[in-house]
């Protein structure tokens, strides 16, 4: 949260692994929240792959989390090769 403007930025994500299929809770903000969106993942050791395709999400694309002790960090096809790091604590919504 940006303290002067109270504006949002960034995403949270949920992982919730299957026996067949994982799942991931995903919300990304540019500004204002975006609505959270429950879609099927790939995961491959410690990456979990997904796409969002959500109609007029600012945040649609596919994605891939990478994930240590610390956090995630995730790119996207929108990203332009850039990642982003998502330290693991409790849910912003939480708080």
């Amino acid at each position: 949260m940006i303290q002067e403007t109270g504006d949002l930025l960034g995403a949270e994500l949920t992982v919730i692994p299957q026996y067949q299929t994982a799942y991931v809770i995903f919300q990304c903000a540019e500004g204002a929240p975006a609505d959270p969106v429950f879609v099927p993942a790939k995961i491959k050791g410690g990456t979990v792959e997904f796409t969002v395709n959500q109609e007029g999400g600012f945040c649609n694309g596919k994605y891939s989390a990478t994930a240590n002790a610390k956090g995630v960090r995730l790119s996207s096809d929108v990203s332009h090769g850039s990642t982003e790091f998502l330290p693991r604590r409790r849910s912003y919504w939480a708080q």
